[in-house]
């Protein structure tokens, strides 16, 4: 039992230690993810640091039996209270990415980080009652066998923190990795917008009409009226990890046919590209240079996006080989024809609660209107999140103000929150005065200007826009001809 107990304990001292160098290495992130949950900018960055400080203090106690008590009663009452925080967080709605483990666990809180905090305090505590004088074996009392099992627990321990970091640092990275490795083989691709900037799952695809390699049009609006789902590949003919791919497309293209129409989307000479990629018969388009890519912020090839039946999209865009069969595999279980199937890739998109209900609220306007989620219900509305001196915001306002004046009768209501109500009588819709984006944070507000489409029902049909031409994507607004 005392090995088992020294064991218990030096996994907590993994634990707090690898939370505390996570958040060490991705201090801004901590402090974006305390200020979503109301903690006042100008703390967050105190806050950070003591949580941190903590957590190591948590960790270097941990590693000897003297102070071990003392580590696991503090552990146990951080833990309670946090995990209290977070379901009390959970049942307003508010889904921030706790920021835990800093960038290894990236992903918006839910049910999951409840459970995984339960786990850590059903340990703590079980440390706690055991008073001071139960906290298992010194290392001077240690057998060889003792040794032997602590170092595989470990090792099996650093295998998998290894495991984690890299498929994260996959994930996040891919893009980056590929820019460096496509400019070594020739393949620039000019920057197409910002980095926030991405096409918001629940958008409408943005159509487009190419030629393909017979030079004869062919429209995405006619195969989205096929009603099957679209697989999008972005490919080049000077692209190199396109040709080490291409065996890949042509097996998935025969296994896809059938259910999905495959698209590949290259430019340049006719010939050469129906020689690269035709050869499975898969249908090439030819874009100019990037006008299309641009559009689907497709900024690296090869990269994938998948389109459902509905013609909105159910994917972020996936870069490189490794993202691209990961989304592959999640396209062969996924259910094409839910009508809130949605494909997010880590790191490339922004809140996604595609197919939940909004958290209710209700707001009284100076003019004596009610805003509320009832005086939604039965219209397709996009909440937009406004900031009074955000640059963004002002480049699209013109333009916004053109939009929503000569939208017709299909198009979807526009709520707009901001936190100062000053702008309440100046900006176009029915406006919430949302000081410091309370209610906007429980809504998947990501900065200004961002924007997500609720359904009549007042469920999510998008994740979050962020950035002014994420959110004309939304509206369906970028069609590239």
């Amino acid at each position: 039992m005392d090995l088992f107990i020294l064991i218990l304990r030096l996994i907590f001292a993994g634990v707090f230690a690898t939370a505390a160098i996570a958040k060490v290495s991705d201090i801004e992130g901590s402090r974006k993810s305390l200020k979503g949950y109301g903690i006042p900018e100008s703390t967050t960055l105190f806050f950070s640091i003591w949580l941190i400080a903590v957590e190591l203090i948590l960790s270097v106690g941990f590693l000897f039996v003297d102070t071990a008590w003392g580590a696991a009663v503090a552990a146990l009452i951080l833990l309670a209270i946090f995990t209290a925080f977070l379901a009390y967080q959970l049942i307003r709605g508010n889904r921030q990415n706790c920021h835990c483990f800093g960038q290894l666990m990236s992903e918006p809180t839910g049910a999951g980080a409840i459970v995984r905090n339960l786990v850590l305090l059903a340990g703590v505590v079980f440390l706690a009652f055991r008073g001071a004088e139960g906290q298992g074996a010194a290392y001077s009392s240690l057998s060889r066998i003792d040794v032997a099992i602590i170092l595989e627990v470990a090792v099996f321990a650093a295998v998998l923190l290894c495991f984690i970091t890299l498929r994260r640092m996959i994930l996040d990275s891919q893009a980056g990795v590929l820019d460096e490795h496509q400019h070594s083989h020739g393949e620039v691709e000019r920057d197409s917008g910002a980095l926030t900037d991405s096409l918001p799952i629940g958008a409408e695809a943005p159509r487009f009409t190419l030629p393909n390699t017979d030079g004869e049009p062919v429209s995405l609006q006619a195969m989205i009226d096929e009603g099957y789902p679209i697989l999008l590949f972005f490919v080049g003919l000077a692209c190199t990890p396109c040709a080490a791919m291409i065996d890949d497309f042509h097996s998935w293209q025969n296994e896809f046919r059938r259910d999905f129409n495959p698209i590949f989307l290259s430019s340049g000479d006719p010939e050469a590209n129906e020689l690269k990629f035709g050869d499975a018969g898969e249908l090439v388009l030819l874009q100019e240079a990037r006008e299309v890519a641009d559009a689907y912020f497709a900024r690296w090839t090869p990269s994938l996006v998948v389109i459902g039946r509905n013609g909105k999209i159910v994917s972020n865009v996936a870069a490189g080989d490794i993202a691209i069969r990961s989304l592959i595999e999640r396209v062969r279980r996924a259910d094409l024809s839910d009508e809130f199937v949605n494909l997010p890739i880590a790191g490339a998109g922004h809140s996604n609660f595609v197919g939940e209900k909004a958290v209710e609220f209700s707001y009284t306007a100076s003019d004596g209107r009610e805003i509320s989620t009832l005086s939604l219900k039965g219209k397709r509305t996009m909440l937009l999140f406004w900031g009074e001196n955000c640059p963004h915001c002002e480049g699209m306002h013109d333009a916004f103000f053109d939009w929503f004046a000569k939208r017709s009768n299909g198009e979807p209501d526009v709520v707009v929150f901001t936190d100062d109500a000053s702008l309440e009588a100046k900006l176009p819709g029915r406006v919430v005065a949302d000081e410091n984006y309370k209610l906007a944070a429980k809504l998947g507000m990501y900065g200004t200007p961002s924007a997500v489409m609720l359904n009549g029902d007042g469920v999510f049909e998008s994740e979050t826009a962020v950035g002014p031409a994420s959110i004309w994507a939304l509206l369906g607004q970028n069609n590239v001809n």
